[in-house]
């Protein structure tokens, strides 16, 4: 690989004031890697003419994206391929001719070098953010037992933009979308997570994929393509299972990344999952068992319509707590005192529904 770099001031000079044309003023700078001397330069240019006996080479555009991370971009060719092509000439590949196009502020500029056959790559430094960018391959060939060069036509152009700036992930209206926040606790019902991810990558780029992990395990990658097409912005929804046990705290990562593989900062959320099993009678406690003593209540899931009283009750029957809640919440919560404000005892207690008598749960707790 070849990196291209600005030429000493004096070359620098002679080429800009030489490359003034009637179609505007061209900013050329030129570098001068591997076995190719300044003093070439007159041999070299002695190919005026572009020979269409020679095939038209090709970068490998596959691998240069839309938007190119930072301020650097690599092209690369196949030696091995033009070398295939010219097999039937009687020639031999000797070096390519790489330049690199592109407009900012009403100026044209011209980056541009010579590499070495064996090379297939080379790599532009300092280029400028936003603006299009057009890259072009040539190569030099000797006939056998003669002098001076012939040269292919340049290549049909690949472009690109450098993108500085990673994207960003809206860190409020990103979010698990069921996910209960009680008690001093994050928590979901059954293993499924409802993401939200909301982000963009401005002033230019575009979103590529997002990203799910759970902390020691691998990111689960998804596409935000759209209609075909990717986004600046994206506010979209994402589903995701969890492989961590139940009950068991999961750390959640949440990311984007753009197509320059640029990625945003993380978002985190920590959180437990339960089965929703022990609700098919219509309530769901949790945690269970639970100790008040360590700012924990427990969050007692209601999915029956219209009920808005429940008791607890403890193993002799005795009425222990009257829990009210509103008529369009979920949740009744406990937080394990009883109707005096003192704490419970350790043991297990008995949560009934108001007008449900046969829809119950057992809350165990612990101190």
């Amino acid at each position: 690989m070849r990196i291209f770099w600005k030429t000493a001031a004096l070359f620098f000079i002679i080429l800009v004031f030489a490359s003034r044309t009637a179609v505007g003023q061209v900013v050329k700078t030129e570098a001068w890697p591997g076995s190719i001397r300044p003093a070439d330069l007159a041999e070299i240019k002695t190919c005026i003419d572009p020979d269409p006996a020679l095939p038209v080479p090709s970068i490998k555009d596959s691998l240069v994206k839309e938007f190119t991370k930072g301020s650097t971009n690599t092209i690369q060719w196949s030696p091995a391929e033009i070398t295939r092509l010219i097999n039937d000439q009687a020639v031999e590949l000797k070096f390519f001719e790489v330049k690199a196009e592109f407009q900012k502020n009403g100026q044209n500029y011209l980056l541009w070098g010579i590499v070495d056959a064996p090379d297939s790559s080379a790599t532009f430094i300092d280029l400028p953010e936003y603006v299009e960018i057009s890259y072009y391959l040539r190569y030099f060939v000797q006939d056998e037992g003669e002098p001076g060069f012939r040269m292919s036509y340049w290549s049909d152009p690949v472009t690109s933009r450098q993108d500085y700036n990673p994207p960003r992930l809206d860190p409020d209206s990103s979010r698990v979308v069921n996910l209960n926040e009680l008690c001093n606790q994050n928590w979901v019902i059954g293993r499924q997570l409802s993401v939200r991810i909301s982000a963009s990558d401005l002033p230019i780029g575009k979103l590529e994929l997002a990203y799910i992990q759970e902390e020691g395990g691998e990111p689960v990658s998804f596409s935000l393509v759209q209609n075909g097409t990717l986004k600046t912005m994206i506010d979209t929804m994402l589903y995701y299972t969890l492989d961590v046990p139940e009950k068991t705290p999961a750390v959640i990562n949440l990311w984007v990344s753009d197509v320059s593989l640029q990625e945003s900062e993380k978002k985190t959320v920590t959180l437990i999952w339960m089965s929703d099993e022990e609700g098919r009678d219509g309530l769901i406690c949790f945690p269970n068992p639970f100790n008040p003593e360590n700012d924990y209540c427990s969050k007692i899931k209601v999915g029956i319509p219209g009920v808005v009283k429940a008791y607890i009750f403890d193993p002799f029957g005795n009425l222990v707590r009257e829990l009210s809640k509103e008529l369009t919440a979920d949740f009744f919560t406990w937080d394990g005192r009883n109707g005096r404000g003192d704490l419970v005892s350790s043991g297990g207690y008995l949560c009934v529904l108001d007008g449900k008598r046969k829809y119950y749960c057992k809350i165990a707790v612990y101190r």
